[in-house]
């Protein structure tokens, strides 16, 4: 029997906790019905939101939120092992098996996912997106799509390139870390956090990456800079941070994790400038609901069609 201490839960929920740790609670969680509901329990302390909207003078709220009760599916093929736990809307995914199939997951809108490649690289895989793999890589290369967001940590390979193909952009790296955002061509950002990487897009130009640096496009033209708010990576912890952005950027990412359209008649509100985090899980009516606070908008929700209207 796995002991399990609640030092380590509080750090698991915090997000601070080694790989090993996290396969050791998920495999604790497996053990007993009880220690699901224990982790549960404790993760209820932790769920609260912080919002800070940035005028003149900066305002900070902290909301206590209802913990939702969502559904656990557990999914086992011969290929993989997928255990989730619902309250905490982050699934550890291992793969294994020789079969050289590929294999697909995705995940919903307001929802994340871990796993681990056959090579060992690991990825975090942002709502609404969806990972393309082999079970079994092949010896002189490894190749992967996105669709989506998704954050690499790349097992080094010299011998084996790893490729990721997303949106007709070619990514290739032999060992590095990096996060890509490719929804579409129109929204196409890779931020290089170590290593190299090798971008090559699909009218075959070429561009290189450096640490600390990141590349986007913008009216087709290769832009690099500095990655200056490395807090946009904290999806990978099940947050939607902002800094500094604008209401209008603000509800552009929030329909592409949600997978809903917005509209806005007061286009005064849209330039707005804002600064906080979100929990993911939280759902995009709670968010609505934050933002109104200090707007004092109204809006309506159509869920069948998917759509939010703010007056």
């Amino acid at each position: 029997m796995i002991k399990i201490g609640h030092n380590s839960l509080h750090r698991y929920l915090l997000g601070n906790v080694s790989d090993e740790e996290t396969v050791q609670i998920i495999k604790w969680v497996e053990e007993n019905p009880k220690h699901a509901e224990e982790l549960k329990s404790l993760g209820l302390i932790y769920d609260a939101t912080i919002w800070n909207q940035d005028k003149n003078t900066s305002f900070q709220h902290t909301f206590s939120l209802k913990q939702r009760k969502r559904r656990i599916i557990i999914n086992i093929s011969k290929a993989a092992a997928i255990f989730a736990i619902g309250f905490l809307l982050n699934s550890l995914i291992q793969y294994i098996g020789s079969s050289t199939k590929m294999q697909s997951l995705y995940t919903p809108p307001g929802q994340r996912a871990e796993l681990i490649l056959e090579d060992g690289t690991k990825v975090w895989l942002n709502a609404n997106s969806r990972i393309t793999y082999p079970s079994s890589f092949a010896q002189n290369h490894r190749d992967i799509s996105l669709e989506g967001e998704a954050y690499f940590k790349v097992t080094p390979n010299k011998h084996r390139p790893f490729t990721v193909n997303a949106s007709g952009y070619k990514i290739k790296v032999l060992g590095t870390e990096f996060n890509v955002q490719a929804y579409d061509k129109k929204k196409y950002e890779i931020d290089l956090i170590k290593g190299s990487v090798h971008v090559t897009t699909p009218d075959k130009r070429v561009a290189d990456l450096k640490p600390g640096k990141r590349l986007y496009f913008d009216n087709n033209n290769i832009v690099k800079g500095e990655i200056t708010h490395p807090e946009h990576f904290q999806w990978r912890n099940g947050l939607i941070s902002f800094n500094q952005e604008t209401l209008q950027d603000i509800f552009n990412k929030i329909e592409l994790f949600y997978e809903v359209n917005i509209t806005c008649r007061n286009k005064k509100l849209l330039k707005s400038h804002y600064s906080g985090k979100f929990r993911i899980r939280d759902g995009v009516e709670h968010i609505i609901k934050v933002l109104q606070i200090d707007n004092n908008f109204k809006y309506d929700i159509n869920p069948e069609r998917d759509r939010i209207s703010i007056d």
